[in-house]
C-alpha cells in the first residue's frame, strides 16, 4: 500500500489540509491506511486552566513588566562635573 499517496493543499484560510489522491473504498481501508507508526496523536496532554473570561489587558497597571519593577534610580547631580569641566577649560587656555 502507498501511503504517501497523496499531497499537501492549503484552504482559503491558510490551514494545511492532505489532500488523498488514493481512492478510499470504505472506512475500513481508511483505518487500514492510517495504521502506521508515522502518525500518532498525543494522549494526555493537560492545557492550563485559564478562565474563559479572563484575557490580556495590555492597559493594566498589573500586567508590567519585571523591568519595570525595578526602583528608580536616583538622581546624580552634575553640577559638581559641570563644574570641574569649566574648571579644566579655563586652565587650558591659559
Amino acid at each position: 500500500m502507498n501511503l504517501t499517496a497523496g499531497r499537501v493543499v492549503h484552504d482559503d484560510r491558510g490551514n494545511a489540509i492532505w489532500h488523498s489522491t488514493a481512492e478510499v473504498q470504505s472506512p475500513e481501508a481508511l483505518h487500514e491506511l492510517l495504521q502506521t507508526d508515522a502518525l500518532s496523536l498525543l494522549e494526555n496532554v493537560i492545557e492550563p486552566a485559564r478562565p474563559a473570561n479572563e484575557g490580556f489587558d495590555p492597559y493594566s497597571k498589573e500586567a508590567r513588566s519585571p523591568n519595570a519593577a525595578r526602583p528608580a534610580r536616583p538622581r546624580t547631580d552634575l553640577r559638581a562635573l559641570s563644574a570641574q569641566i569649566l574648571r579644566e577649560r579655563e586652565l587650558s587656555r591659559s
